[in-house]
């Protein structure tokens, strides 16, 4: 056994065992994966196999099937299917006849008996013997298929034996992934074919993401891309709205070798694979420039299948949202985890049979207006409420409104603008996401700091010591230490968003940029304000709010800034 092997051993050995300690779900039946967490398989080679107690198989005849352990060692969960070696290799094979029920289960999958079998609990084993029974009719050669766990994070999958039949047949191939470059002639869009193209305002090459269609009588054939790494998949997706669940999807993969294509349908949050792909055609993928570019043609009308055996019909004569998903496959298999990237919806139903270019964007609406209001809110109003307190309090001498000093109601119009556009923004977001999410945690979490901050600064000035209260002096450094914190958290929050690897590449990229030059600009026009304040005064800095330090063309300029560049940040928003 390899180091590493080792290492994950020893691991296993003190880890703390966790995932579905009842067995498989249904949605393994397919996948054939523990979705531990994001944990990849072990890619040394199994201390486990399997083991068969006849040589070669005729149909109808029981065979006994043993998963075993190397001595010393033992595995606490496992799935074991059979399939054909050749032709259709997504059929799952046979049934299982027998098997230790305190401890195994057998489920139905894919409309079969008793064909896949898992644990029941996190017992350990060194041996478990079950009986399978092959299907009566000529099957030819076949694959037994097991993944065993040692540990959450520690399993095999994958581990295989085959088993030749005595009346072995030839099998028809289905449906073979092409090995055909796929390319795309982006001056035909509009023209002899439809196009989706992502960010807004690209045109061919420069587009991160896209998808090509085009219509015949029967069929339709899509071409679609991302900007994604070698090991990973992209999948296009139909739906009746722009959000995720209740949606037909094709994926394809690519592990920088082999490239797969699953017919799916993500009936919630999560993709489920369909049990067959053979409607789908013309398959083919290739990996260029940093993009996983894939193709396929399949008839208009296709239906899914819930686990439930619920059945839903989808039919390309229909407009339907059109969306494009991508992210990373787990090592050495096709199974796709979760989009790290939001994905990209059309911005309206795609009519198939009219062949215009289409854009695409990945933050659904409230999430913009979250955005927006925020970045609003502490570019323009966050700074200027600062700005105001520290430099402008000699602004318009002499002169109340309201019977307040006219600094005074320009701070407060400031802080309470940067307040409400801060709370509107996080209810927002809290309604469209219902909560915190894994995406997004830290972000999440800042922003609460955030609220919390801002309300704590808005109460603190309705209950303010008057100006002979000997706590005056220890009002105004807390206020001021707790406006400059929220300050810094704002900005550090929009720094942890862009970075999160959540929204799509070219928009973090911008967002950095964006956030950059907002805190360059902010500590740049601080500089400029302390120093005209105190060429004015001298070092002993002595205020007198009746003689003006700044120049209030200055304080013009600053908000022409300030506008600026919560316009330009806006667009991190929304032009993408």
């Amino acid at each position: 056994m390899s180091p590493a092997c080792v290492a994950w051993t020893v691991m296993a050995l003190i880890g703390f065992v966790d995932g579905f300690g009842g067995g498989a779900p249904m949605g393994s039946c397919l996948t054939f994966f523990p979705k531990h967490d994001h944990v990849d398989k072990q890619v040394c080679p199994s201390p486990y196999w399997i083991e068969l107690s006849v040589p070669s198989f005729r149909p109808s005849q029981e065979i006994n099937v043993t998963l075993t352990a190397p001595k010393g060692q033992t595995f606490i969960g496992y799935m074991l299917n059979v399939h054909r070696q050749s032709g259709d290799t997504e059929e799952i094979l046979g049934s299982f006849t027998h098997y230790p029920v305190e401890s195994t289960k057998a489920l139905p999958c894919l409309g079969g008996k008793q064909n896949m079998i898992t644990h029941k609990d996190n017992r350990h084993h060194q041996a478990l013997t079950v009986t399978w029974k092959a299907p009566a009719d000529e099957v030819g050669n076949i694959t037994f298929r097991a993944t065993f766990v040692k540990s959450f994070r520690v399993f095999w999958a994958d581990v295989t034996v085959d088993l030749r039949s005595q009346t072995n047949v030839s099998q028809t191939v289905i449906n073979k992934v092409l090995s055909n470059k796929v390319t795309v002639n982006y001056d035909d869009c509009g023209k002899t074919m439809g196009c989706l193209l992502y960010p807004k305002y690209c045109s061919g090459e420069d587009c991160d993401v896209g998808l090509t269609y085009t219509m015949s009588d029967t069929h339709a054939t899509f071409t679609f891309w991302a900007r994604t790494k070698i090991q990973s998949y992209a999948a296009v997706g139909f739906s009746d709205d722009r959000l995720m669940g209740k949606d037909e999807t094709i994926s394809c993969t690519y592990d920088g070798n082999i490239a797969t294509f699953q017919h799916g349908n993500n009936p919630q949050l999560h993709n489920q694979r369909q049990y067959k792909r053979d409607q789908l055609s013309n398959m083919a993928s290739t990996y260029e420039d940093g993009k996983l570019f894939c193709t396929f043609t399949r008839p208009h009308v296709m239906n899914v299948t819930e686990y439930s055996s619920k059945v839903t019909t989808y039919d390309l004569n229909n407009p339907y949202y059109i969306m494009i998903a991508w992210g990373h496959i787990y090592e050495g298999t096709d199974v796709m985890g979760k989009h790290t990237e939001l994905p990209v919806t059309s911005l309206d139903p795609i009519t198939l049979t009219k062949y215009v270019v289409h854009r695409g964007e990945a933050l659904p609406l409230l999430t913009q207006i979250h955005g927006i209001l925020m970045l609003i809110g502490w570019i323009l109003f966050g700074g200027l409420t600062t700005v105001i307190a520290r430099y402008y309090k000699p602004i318009f001498p002499g002169k109340n409104v309201c019977g307040t000093s006219v600094w005074f109601q320009l701070h407060r119009a400031a802080a309470i603008s940067t307040g409400l556009f801060t709370a509107v923004s996080f209810v927002i977001i809290f309604v469209k996401v219902y909560g915190l999410t894994n995406d997004t945690e830290l972000h999440g979490w800042l922003g609460i700091a955030v609220m919390s901050g801002v309300s704590l600064q808005m109460f603190g000035g309705l209950v303010r010591p008057g100006q002979t209260s000997p706590y005056r002096n220890i009002f105004n450094w807390v206020h001021w230490f707790l406006g400059k914190g929220i300050f810094l958290v704002a900005v550090v929050s929009c720094f942890v968003l862009f970075n999160t690897g959540f929204l799509p590449r070219i928009q973090e990229k911008f967002g950095n940029i964006m956030t950059a030059l907002w805190i360059g600009l902010q500590v740049i026009w601080e500089v400029i304000f302390e120093i005209f304040k105190r060429r004015r005064f001298g070092e002993d800095n002595k205020i007198n709010e009746t003689t003006q330090t700044t120049p209030n063309i200055l304080l013009v300029f600053y908000v022409l800034t300030l506008l600026a560049l919560a316009v330009l940040a806006s667009l991190s928003v929304f032009f993408f």
